[in-house]
C-alpha cells in the first residue's frame, strides 16, 4: 500500500511537472511566434531601407554629375564676362581716344 501511495504521489508530481512544461512550452513558442513575426517584419523593413538607400545614392551620384556640370557651365559664363568686361573696356578706350582726336 505504501508503494501504491508512493507510485501516486510520484506520478501526480510527474503529472504536475509536466503540466507545468508543458505551460512554459506553450509560452516559449508563443513568444517564438512572435520573435519570428518581428524577425519577418524588421526583414521587410530593412529591404525597404536598403532600396531607399539605393535610390537615394543614385540621386546623389545624378545630382553631383548635374552640378559638376553647371560648375563648367559657371566657369564659362565668368569667362564670357570677363572677355566681355575686356572689349567695353576697350571701346570705352577708343570712344575717349576718338573723341579727343575729334575735339583736337
Amino acid at each position: 500500500m505504501i508503494t501504491k501511495t508512493i507510485n501516486l504521489d510520484v506520478a501526480e508530481k510527474s503529472d504536475t511537472s509536466y503540466g507545468e512544461v508543458a505551460t512554459k512550452l506553450n509560452v516559449v513558442e508563443t513568444e517564438l511566434d512572435k520573435a519570428e513575426e518581428r524577425g519577418e517584419m524588421a526583414e521587410t523593413k530593412s529591404s525597404e531601407l536598403e532600396e531607399e538607400l539605393k535610390n537615394l545614392a543614385n540621386n546623389l551620384r545624378t545630382l553631383e554629375a548635374a552640378s559638376e556640370k553647371y560648375q563648367q557651365k559657371e566657369a564659362a559664363y565668368i569667362a564670357d564676362i570677363q572677355s566681355l568686361e575686356d572689349k567695353l573696356a576697350d571701346v570705352s578706350y577708343m570712344i575717349c581716344y576718338c573723341s579727343r582726336q575729334f575735339y583736337n
